[in-house]
C-alpha cells in the first residue's frame, strides 16, 4: 500500500456544521482531492450508517485512487468526531493523518440536523422541542421513526457537543495536526480560510472561487439525488407543515444555556472569544 492510497486529511465537522459546502469549495482547487462520493462513514464502525462507498480497505482506498501526485487528498466525514470508534481507528490507521476541523453554533447545528432528518424522513416528529424530548426513550429504542437506520443518530444533544468532541480529538492527536476553522469566517471570506487551510496543509493553490457557482452547483447535487419522488415528499412535508421549521424562541434560549460549557470548550481550542453564541 502507497500513501496516495490514504488521505492526507480529514475534513470533520458535526452534521450540518458546513462541511459539505467547504467540501465542495475544495473540490474548485487543483491542489485537493475529495472523492466525488462521501462520506464513506468507514472508520465509524459503531454506528449503523450505509457504508455501501466503502465496505472494506480496500474499496476505502480506492476513494482516493484517482488523487494525482501534486494533490492533497481529503475524507470529509460528519460522524467521525460524534462516532465513540472513528477517531481511534485513525489514529491506528493514519496517525500522521491532519484534521480540518469545521465549527458552528450548536444551537444552530442540532436545529439544522433535525430539518435535515425531517427532510429525509429519518424524524417523525413535526416539533424540535417534541424530538429533542424523545432522546431517552429513543436510546432505549423507542418511539423511533419508521425510517430510522440507527438510535444513535437522533441523540441530538451528543451531535452538538462538539467541545467535548475536540477534547476527544486532541487526547489523540497533537494538536500541530489539527486545524480550526470556523463555518462563519468561512462564510465571509472562504478564500481567506482556504489560505489558512493550505498554509496548514503545506500547498499552494492560485485557483479562484465563485461562491456563486458554489450554490448553484450546491443545489443541482442535492436535488438530482433526492429523485422526483424524494423531492416531491420534501416539498409537500416543507408546504403542508410550515411548522417543522419553526423554533420556539424560549427552548431556543434553553438549548443555549445548555450548550454554554460546549461553547467554552470550542472557545478555548479555538483560542478565541465565542461568546457571541452564547447571547440571548
Amino acid at each position: 500500500m502507497t500513501r496516495r492510497n490514504k488521505p492526507d486529511f480529514y475534513l470533520l465537522g458535526a452534521p450540518e456544521s458546513g462541511v459539505t459546502e467547504i467540501s465542495q469549495f475544495l473540490q474548485t482547487k487543483a491542489s485537493v482531492f475529495v472523492p466525488k462520493s462521501f462520506p464513506s462513514n468507514y472508520f465509524a464502525d459503531d454506528l449503523a450508517i450505509n457504508t455501501d462507498k466503502a465496505r472494506d480497505i480496500s474499496q476505502y482506498h480506492a476513494l482516493f485512487s484517482e488523487a494525482m501526485d501534486q494533490q492533497k487528498s481529503a475524507e470529509p466525514a460528519c460522524f467521525y468526531l460524534y462516532s465513540s470508534s472513528a477517531l481511534k481507528n485513525i489514529k491506528e490507521y493514519h496517525s500522521e493523518a491532519k484534521f480540518i476541523v469545521v465549527l458552528n453554533n450548536p444551537v444552530d447545528i442540532v436545529f439544522s440536523y433535525y430539518k435535515d432528518l425531517i427532510a429525509k424522513q429519518q424524524e417523525d416528529q413535526r416539533d424540535f422541542q417534541s424530538a429533542w424530548n424523545l432522546q431517552l426513550e429513543r436510546k432505549q429504542g423507542l418511539k423511533l421513526p419508521e425510517e430510522c437506520q440507527e438510535p444513535k443518530l437522533l441523540q441530538y444533544y451528543f451531535i452538538g457537543k462538539v467541545g467535548s468532541q475536540l477534547e476527544k480529538l486532541y487526547q489523540l492527536f497533537p494538536s500541530d495536526q489539527v486545524l480550526l476553522i470556523l463555518y462563519e469566517d468561512f462564510k465571509k471570506a472562504p478564500e481567506s480560510s482556504f489560505q489558512q487551510m493550505i498554509d496548514f496543509l503545506g500547498i499552494a493553490d492560485k485557483t479562484k472561487y465563485s461562491s456563486s457557482e458554489n450554490e448553484i452547483f450546491k443545489g443541482l447535487q442535492h436535488w438530482s439525488k433526492m429523485g422526483k419522488v424524494g423531492l416531491k415528499k420534501c416539498l409537500d412535508l416543507f408546504y403542508s407543515k410550515p411548522e417543522t421549521l419553526l423554533f420556539d424562541e424560549t427552548f431556543r434560549v434553553q438549548l443555549t444555556r445548555l450548550y454554554e460549557p460546549e461553547i467554552e470548550k470550542m472557545a478555548h481550542f479555538l483560542m478565541r472569544d465565542l461568546g457571541h453564541w452564547s447571547e440571548i
